[in-house]
């Protein structure tokens, strides 16, 4: 299993970035749908990527300067046409959420023993859309939290990528809790499992989390 060194980190936003209007007001709710998706360009057009591999096309055209391809973001909306071919147009009811996103980053050993590693409250975790997902709560007052995945080198085990969540909170006071997720890209080829461990604060401590992708 191959890994690239990369330096990548999650910087924990506190205000929500969208993109056009949110007419959550008008959702037709007998259809609706909320999920998490990958954005890709298609001729000049940004879709979405569910991870289930289906691809959604919106009926208004957006720009794909709005996001890069690969940005992780949740949506909501209602679908207007399907076909067999894992293709759907929809109508985008709500504004675009985009998930802070990254790559996993690949370090010695003794490199990453240095590194922060805050307990997070966290809600889930789970993997979708080639990535490893996370729903969490902080505690934040004014410092920059941030997270970061890392795969310490060498591996133990041919067969899984073991990674573990790093959670600054930057010496930041005692404040007020915020929900929010992330996104942490797994290298390719995908490894047939990934073993996940999370110092947590609401499960006791040190917990490994394992995914079996093949």
């Amino acid at each position: 299993m191959k890994l690239r060194a990369l330096s990548a980190l999650v910087v924990l936003a506190m205000l929500v970035v969208s993109c056009g209007e949110d007419m959550s007001s008008d959702i037709d709710l007998t259809n609706f749908r909320e999920d998490f998706v990958s954005c890709l360009h298609d001729d000049g057009a940004l879709i979405f990527r569910t991870d289930e591999g289906v691809l959604l096309y919106p009926e208004k055209e957006l720009p794909t300067d709005l996001f890069s391809t690969g940005q992780r973001a949740i949506i909501g909306y209602v679908p207007t046409t399907a076909s067999e071919v894992g293709e759907m147009k929809i109508s985008l009811e709500t504004a675009i959420r985009p998930i802070p996103f990254a790559a996993i980053t690949a370090l010695p050993s003794d490199s990453a023993a240095f590194l922060p590693d805050d307990p997070i409250y966290l809600a889930s975790v789970w993997y979708g859309g080639g990535c490893i997902n996370l729903r969490y709560q902080i505690e934040y007052y004014h410092a920059l939290h941030t997270l970061e995945m890392v795969a310490a080198l060498p591996q133990r085990h041919s067969d899984t990528l073991d990674v573990r969540l790093h959670y600054d909170r930057g010496g930041d006071t005692t404040g007020y809790y915020r929900s929010g997720y992330a996104s942490f890209l797994l290298p390719e080829p995908l490894p047939a499992n990934v073993r996940v461990r999370i110092n947590t604060s609401n499960f006791g401590g040190e917990n490994d989390f394992v995914f079996t992708l093949k």
